[in-house]
C-alpha cells in the first residue's frame, strides 16, 4: 500500500506483492545510482579543489621573492611597514625604481630552510 497526502486529501495505491517488489527493486537501483553519482562528484570535486589550491600556490610561489639575510623584525620590534620599507630601498638599489611599498602584498619573516 502506497499512501500520498497532498493537503487535506490523501490517495492510497494498492499493488500486488509482484508490484511492490518490483518498485522496491526499481528504489533500491535508484539508491545505488544516486549513491554511485554521489562518489563520483565527491571525487571530481576533491580533484578540481586540488588543482585549484594547487594553480593557486604555483602562481603566488610564481610572484615570491626570497630575500635573505634582512634582519628578523620581530628581533627588532620592527613593524611590516618598515620591512617593506626596507624592501622597497634594497629593490630600489639593484634599479627597480618603479616598486612601491603598495606593490608588495605581504611582508613576512621566517626561519632560512635553504630552499623556498
Amino acid at each position: 500500500m502506497w499512501q500520498n497526502t497532498i493537503g487535506s486529501k490523501t490517495r492510497t495505491l494498492t499493488v500486488n506483492k509482484s508490484v511492490a517488489s518490483l518498485l522496491l527493486g526499481v528504489a533500491r537501483l535508484y539508491l545505488i545510482i544516486i549513491v554511485h553519482n554521489a562518489a563520483h562528484v565527491s571525487r571530481a570535486h576533491k580533484k578540481l579543489k586540488f588543482r585549484a589550491e594547487s594553480a593557486v600556490q604555483k602562481y603566488s610561489f610564481q610572484y615570491n621573492v626570497k630575500i635573505v639575510g634582512i634582519p628578523n623584525p620581530q628581533e627588532n620590534h620592527e613593524s611590516a611597514e618598515a620591512t617593506a620599507a626596507l624592501c622597497v630601498k634594497l629593490f630600489r638599489a639593484m634599479g627597480a625604481m618603479g616598486v612601491t611599498a603598495n606593490d608588495i602584498d605581504i611582508v613576512t619573516a621566517s626561519e632560512h630552510q635553504g630552499r623556498m
